[in-house]
């Protein structure tokens, strides 16, 4: 008759085996949860030079705009076309510092893990913004603003809809 080998994994190996599987466990959520945490804040300096750049580039239509007036080149459909959109990054930004304002003037805490969007009409009830208004008093827009901390750094993401633009990533349930 053969003898059996009964030397197999134990009670106590299964129990430190099992300790070192949830250790590596907790080391690989650590690292997930802080790739997007990176991931997140890569986007929003990526907002916030996109909100960069469409000022200047505001700055540069309004120059362009002077200069194309005194030329005869350029239709008068090109100029009006630019100005258009760039008044909707006026408005936007006009909507992103009166939401900021809002909070400092309200003493607001905000932290890192925390967003508070802001309405349009809130901050025209609080007398924080005029109306917002496109295409020279045609039609009024509506919007919001989403408040977040980024290191202690109030930033404000501004989203408008209006009857021909519509902020992109608008979410329309905010507004209520």
């Amino acid at each position: 008759m053969i003898k059996l080998n009964n030397r197999g994994w134990g009670f106590r190996d299964m129990i430190i085996i099992m300790c070192v599987l949830i250790i590596v466990l907790f080391v690989a959520v650590y690292y997930i949860h802080r790739l997007y945490d990176i991931k997140e804040i890569n986007e929003a300096n990526a907002r916030m030079n996109d909100i960069k750049s469409n000022n200047n580039s505001y700055n540069e239509v309004k120059k362009e705009d002077n200069t194309i007036n005194d030329s005869s080149n350029t239709s008068n459909n090109e100029v009006n076309e630019k100005v258009i959109t760039t008044n909707y990054t006026v408005l936007e930004k006009k909507l992103s510092q009166s939401a900021i304002n809002y909070v400092i003037d309200l003493n607001e805490t905000i932290t890192d893990d925390y967003t508070l969007t802001l309405t349009f009409n809130e901050l025209h009830i609080n007398k924080y913004i005029d109306n917002l208004i496109e295409e020279e008093g045609k039609s009024t827009c509506d919007g919001y603003a989403i408040v977040y901390s980024n290191d202690g750094n109030l930033i404000s993401d501004p989203y408008i809809t209006c009857s021909h633009y519509q902020t992109p990533n608008f979410e329309s349930w905010r507004l209520n």
